[in-house]
């Protein structure tokens, strides 16, 4: 008799085309999660299909019609798991998500989840959610030619929605100057396909006005954002997302007062968001209305630490750094003349950065030093004097600073460390002789000005 084989729990399904740069890192992400590997190749002329063996996939074959949910559904029609995880190639799960992923699919919910995404870019990352993990029922297909989704059949089929902590780790938005081109004129085609099946679909053309206005043609992207608004059958997360791109698009054509219509009709709507906040922000620093800059910047800060333990009310929200947004703070409060304020958020901006760049640093400190800041300068100063950035001028500004902070004994350790550098300096050994006096050594006062 052959041994009873266990059901398996849960399936990754993926549809690749020469993926073999990619595929390897994805695949090991998931195998020890993965109770089944479902590849469907839609014409691979590289290695990929004899990677995705290596890691012991079924593969299938499906000639691509320019249509990912044709495409998709093809893939999870063989899945024979109780849960199904889909993935594109250019995804890794991340480590730490899969105790959350365990803990999920042991369990006989109903249910389907939204799974978080962190996109790589040229210029840092992004955040986005998307539906990813579904309990394998009789019913859930994909729906759309690109930019696929089952939501609506999950729904159709019983599931609930939920979240989850399980995250992806995205990197296709960080790719050459080709691969990009190839990918946003695949797209477009796709989209003005997806318009002409469904010319009465918001969504259609809400997409289509995304792919025109990633590729800088905001007049296009402005004709079927409108024509989205005009039509008004997308959910209301979508139609916040929407208000928020056509503001976008009329601030970059110069039209202030459409983009100020449209980022208060997304506030209005929803007020728990960030991208909305951030348009109004453009407005005003456009419009040199800087204390409502600000003002808005601070609104972005508190979303930004209040999406942190919430759900996003608009999953396609922009998601900024933190050290972005200080920094815009210290530029504002800089126009205003506020020098103080902008040497706080300068330094703040430097602190939650990750690099710690020296130039941002400079720039505080400077600021510091020349509006009489004297903490914070103290604080640049000590910073660049660690990372021997202009030491001598640093020391220098670092004792003239002390002084003023009556802080005697770190301005002489200052001067001591300057005159290391400038041994026969006389203006240095006159400057140090007199911090000697103030604090009561006279005997080394006298050895300096004798030397």
């Amino acid at each position: 008799m052959d041994d009873f084989k266990k059901p398996p729990v849960l399936s990754v399904c993926m549809i690749v085309k020469n993926e073999e740069n990619f595929l390897p890192d994805c695949l090991e992400s998931v195998k020890t999660v993965a109770d089944e590997l479902i590849v469907v190749d839609t014409g691979s002329v590289d290695k990929t299909v004899e990677i995705a063996k290596s890691f012991g996939a079924i593969i299938k074959y499906f000639e691509w019609i320019d249509d990912f949910s044709a495409a998709r559904n093809e893939s999870i029609k063989y899945a024979t798991g109780k849960w199904v995880l889909w993935l594109d190639a250019d995804e890794r799960l991340t480590k730490e998500s899969i105790p959350h992923l365990k803990q999920i699919i042991q369990t006989n919910q109903k249910s389907f989840y939204k799974i978080h995404i962190t996109n790589k870019t040229k210029s840092g990352t992004t955040e986005s959610d998307a539906h990813r993990l579904f309990r394998n029922v009789k019913g859930v297909r994909f729906e759309g030619r690109i930019h696929e989704q089952i939501y609506q059949s999950c729904v159709n089929s019983g599931l609930k929605q939920k979240d989850t902590a399980v995250r992806l780790y995205h990197l296709g938005y960080d790719q050459n100057e080709v691969d990009s081109k190839n990918k946003s004129e695949r797209n477009l085609n796709l989209l003005k396909k997806l318009v002409e099946d469904s010319p009465t679909s918001s969504y259609a053309h809400f997409t289509l006005g995304q792919c025109y206005s990633l590729r800088g043609d905001d007049e296009k992207a402005i004709q079927h954002f409108e024509k989205s608004y005009e039509l008004k059958n997308m959910s209301r997360p979508l139609t916040g997302s929407l208000y928020n791109c056509l503001a976008d698009s009329y601030f970059n054509i110069g039209k202030i007062d459409k983009a100020v219509e449209f980022a208060d009709k997304s506030i209005k709507l929803i007020s728990k968001q960030i991208g909305g906040y951030v348009l109004h922000y453009k407005i005003f620093d456009k419009q040199d209305q800087h204390d409502k800059a600000i003002l808005n910047l601070n609104r972005v800060l508190n979303f930004l630490e209040y999406f942190k333990t919430h759900p996003k009310t608009i999953s396609t929200d922009v998601t900024l750094p933190v050290f972005m947004v200080h920094k815009s703070k210290g530029e504002s409060y800089l126009k205003l003349e506020k020098f103080k304020q902008a040497v706080e958020s300068f330094r703040k901006s430097w602190e939650t950065s990750p690099d710690k760049s020296a130039s941002l640093l400079k720039k505080f400190t400077e600021l510091a030093v020349n509006h009489s800041d004297l903490e914070n300068a103290c604080f640049g100063l000590e910073e660049m004097r660690q990372r021997d950035m202009d030491t001598i001028q640093v020391l220098d500004l670092l004792g003239i600073t002390y002084i003023k902070l009556n802080n005697m004994s770190k301005a002489i350790n200052a001067y001591e460390e300057l005159l290391e550098f400038h041994p026969g300096n006389e203006q240095v050994k006159r400057r140090l002789a007199a911090l000697h006096v103030k604090t009561g050594n006279h005997d080394k006062a006298q050895e300096l000005l004798a030397g």
